[in-house]
């Protein structure tokens, strides 16, 4: 990844928030927010699932993109650079994420009475569809997963377009071709 001048900079800033044109700040920003999201999950002793590290991946442009891009407007400039922004905000999205994420296991361990709920086995059938699924998950690309992640928090078609930069009848054609490539009905 080349380092970009802070002229070049501003002009991919300006044509995300400005233009909607927010494909080139993914991009471009896209292996440096997974190196952050990997050092976080190393410093913190976090297990290194592949699916945790791109849905805290995930997470971070979410941040980056949600409530009409209000982290990239809130930038300054003559502060930082804003590859060390979005590398901040990396870290503290990461942090969050493994924070809610430890909380949410605990909470899922323990019952209100106190007793283990996570040995209820499971029909074989449903293991070996689950598997099949999630490798045809790990074969999509990075931007799809993140559409099917943000549909799959409940998003709207309209806001996934509002978060990625795009219109909401890709965003529905992307979601409808995710589903084909997936085999799944509805």
């Amino acid at each position: 990844m080349k380092k970009m001048t802070p002229k070049q900079e501003r002009q991919l800033l300006n044509d995300c928030i400005k233009f909607d044109m927010c494909d080139a700040l993914f991009i471009y920003y896209w292996y440096m927010v997974e190196i952050i999201v990997k050092r976080v999950f190393i410093r913190k002793r976090a297990s290194h699932i592949e699916e945790d590290l791109e849905d805290a991946r995930q997470e971070v442009f979410v941040r980056l993109f949600q409530n009409d891009k209000k982290l990239l407007r809130d930038y300054k400039p003559d502060k930082r650079s804003l590859a060390n922004w979005i590398m901040m905000i990396a870290n503290h999205t990461t942090l969050n994420y493994l924070n809610k994420k430890r909380k949410d296991t605990v909470r899922r361990i323990w019952d209100k009475s106190g007793d283990m709920i996570d040995n209820i086995p499971e029909p074989d059938r449903n293991i070996e569809e689950k598997i099949d699924l999630k490798n045809r998950i790990k074969n999509l690309s990075g931007n799809e997963r993140l559409i099917l992640n943000l549909q799959g928090k409940g998003y709207s078609s309209k806001e996934i377009a509002k978060i990625i930069g795009s219109t909401e009848g890709a965003v529905n054609t992307k979601l409808y071709r995710i589903k084909k490539k997936l085999r799944i009905k509805n």
